[in-house]
This record gives C-alpha cells, structure tokens and sequence, in this order.
C-alpha cells in the first residue's frame, strides 16, 4: 500500500451503547480520537426496492493502513467521508497486516 495512494481524509465511527440516569440503554456513535488516511473508490450505485420504495444506494470501498485498533472494525460501526455517513457493509484484510479494505454503502439521498 503506497502512501500517496491514501489521499482522503476519514473518521471511523464505533457503535456504542451508553445508559441513562434511568438505566436504559442508548444507542449511538463515538468518532474515533483522530481521522485516518485512505484511497476511495466508488464500487457502485443503483437502486433497491426496500418496503415497496425505491432509493437509491452508493456503495463505495476505503482502503486504509492496518492498525490494532482499526482491526476491530466491524459491521455496526460506520464511515464519515465528505460529509456522507456510510454503514460498513464488510471487512477485509489486505497482505499481512498491510491494510483493510471497507466496503460501505450509504443511501444516496441522506
């Protein structure tokens, strides 16, 4: 993985519950302590029928570095990029430890 391929600025999202004064549980997103170097690139758009609508849908992938702590990524965290939220649709490690690729998609109408 070049360093000059990673030319877009992202935050990594962990989910996280949290309870308040009442004990119940409050779901939400906690941005990671610093924003991550990565290369874009759009996979896909196109449309999904979803309870009989119709939306449009991006799909795009992040390649990053490969850290300890990015390794524990997983499907309910998400990606900010250009200002989109995008739901982390799946992981992969590339070589040993070299980097992730993260598959997100995002509706395209948020």
């Amino acid at each position: 993985m070049r360093a000059g391929d990673l030319d877009r600025e992202v935050r990594l999202l962990r989910f996280s519950i949290t309870y308040n004064d009442d004990n119940e549980p409050i779901e939400g997103w906690t941005p990671d302590a610093s924003p991550v170097w990565a290369s874009v690139q759009y996979a896909s758009d196109g449309e999904k029928a979803r309870a009989g609508q119709v939306g449009a849908v991006v799909s795009i992938r992040f390649q990053i570095r490969w850290s300890a702590s990015a390794s524990t990524l997983n499907a309910k965290d998400r990606v900010i990029y250009e200002g989109g939220t995008f739901d982390i649709a799946g992981i992969k490690e590339l070589g040993r430890r070299e980097g992730l690729e993260i598959s997100g998609v995002a509706a395209a109408d948020e």
